[in-house]
């Protein structure tokens, strides 16, 4: 039964919702917006109707905060997203081409409308599966849309050097965006105990590291190798000096598979001639990149050049392949501050949550939040996601989600809530 602009309980607070189907009205119409984001949105013609869509979900939402007298979900880190947007309106003091800044904020307007949905809507029912979901189903559209186009077995041939590229027409972001199948999958294992549940979120993951190998990016292929390791040592970590032989067994266990699969891409595929290049093609040119960002940080280090106006300074034309570089020089050093501490703030509530609760449940859920977070974050050496949508899709259910449990953590200190393990 779908409930309509309903209340959720505030005075039990569930770690664990294994609830993935939607239950609102709101959910429901959260799942294909997010799963047209990542699909729909590539599309020429398409991504207007997504822009459409969006405003009109937004409205929605706000007049339903209106009519109810609710009390709307804003977390601080939206809130800081909000004064980054505002910042960058003093680029355009510096900003040389004014029609490519006007368009980099039209871009943030949206991204901002889609956070605060995303971010609300978590919150208030608590619930991150439903996000989750809609990213491993956008995710896996993507990733058939390049087997469908027969990129896969064109890009399997080793000599042919093909990279596939699926909806997204860009190799690379095409693998960044098969890393979220990654997370999502390995999410719902973990909660998840059904053999037959498993076996398929087994296959959803292999999928997307076949689709990772074949799109030849080294970026998403390191970033794989990086999230696995990171999150086995969160979890596993505890447990390396009070269990040692089960730590070694899993360990060694892990490294094998891992080994094992990293040789066979390194000698039979094209992703593995490109990884074991002695220099990369591209790195005189990303350094270069860089150098060029941090003159224009030195030059206007308080507002920047203004949004999207580094490709009109760089020598190269294009966008830094930084995310750093992409955000400080764009915005300034003060843009680029409030920008990266939406990060550090969700980064410290969940060190907070790890020292208030230690439920099982919600140590995965920040080792896995952590893990990925960080993930995303040293990508961001490599790419911008200044305006990736599958990224703050993701940041945004996370910050809601974490958000909404620390003020029930609150609650239950007062005295006003009690813990359930499960979802109801």
């Amino acid at each position: 039964m779908i409930r309509l602009f309903n209340k959720v309980k505030t005075n039990t607070v569930c770690f664990a919702d294994n609830r993935i189907v939607p239950g609102n009205l709101f959910e429901w119409l959260l799942l294909p917006f997010i799963v047209g984001l990542l699909t729909l949105s590539h599309l020429p013609g398409f991504s207007k109707i997504m822009v459409v869509y969006g405003f009109g979900f937004g409205a929605l939402y706000v007049l339903n905060i209106l009519y109810f007298k609710k009390r709307p979900n804003i977390p601080p880190e939206v809130i800081l997203y909000l004064l980054w947007i505002a910042w960058s309106l003093t680029g355009m003091i510096n900003a040389p081409d004014r029609s490519v800044y006007w368009q980099g904020l039209t871009t943030l307007l949206q991204m901002a409308v889609m956070i605060i949905v995303i971010a609300g809507i978590t919150a208030t029912y608590r619930n991150l599966n439903v996000v989750l979901a809609a990213i491993l189903i956008g995710g896996l559209i993507v990733a058939l849309s390049g087997f469908v186009s027969g990129e896969f077995q064109l890009a399997s041939e080793l000599e042919s050097k093909s990279r596939a590229t699926g909806l997204t027409n860009n190799a690379n972001s095409f693998a960044y965006s098969l890393l979220f199948i990654i997370f999502s999958s390995v999410y719902f294992f973990r909660h998840n105990r059904g053999l037959l549940k498993q076996f398929v979120l087994a296959g959803f993951f292999v999928c997307a590291v076949v689709g990772i190998v074949y799109s030849g990016s080294r970026k998403g292929f390191l970033g794989l190798l990086f999230f696995i390791a990171l999150l086995f040592f969160l979890t596993k970590g505890k447990y390396l000096l009070r269990k040692p032989l089960y730590s070694f067994l899993l360990f060694t266990s892990l490294f094998s598979v891992v080994y094992a699969g990293t040789n066979f891409v390194l000698a039979r595929t094209y992703l593995g001639k490109r990884m074991t290049y002695t220099a990369s093609e591209g790195a005189p040119t990303r350094v270069q990149m860089y150098k060029e960002g941090f003159e224009l940080i030195r030059q206007y280090p308080l507002t920047g050049v203004g949004l999207n106006n580094y490709r009109v300074f760089s020598s190269f034309g294009k966008y830094s392949h930084s995310d750093y570089i992409e955000v400080a020089a764009n915005t300034g050093l003060v843009g680029c501050a409030l920008y990266f501490a939406v990060y550090l703030l969700l980064w410290l509530r969940l060190k907070r949550l790890k020292s208030r609760y230690g439920h099982v449940e919600l140590t995965f859920f920040i080792a896995f939040a952590k893990a990925s977070i960080f993930t995303i974050l040293v990508l961001g050496f490599g790419r911008p996601n200044i305006a990736s949508k599958i990224t703050w899709c993701f940041l945004a259910a996370l910050v809601g989600y974490s958000w909404a449990i620390e003020k029930s953590l609150r609650s239950i200190d007062r005295g006003t809530a009690k813990v359930c393990l499960h979802s109801h």
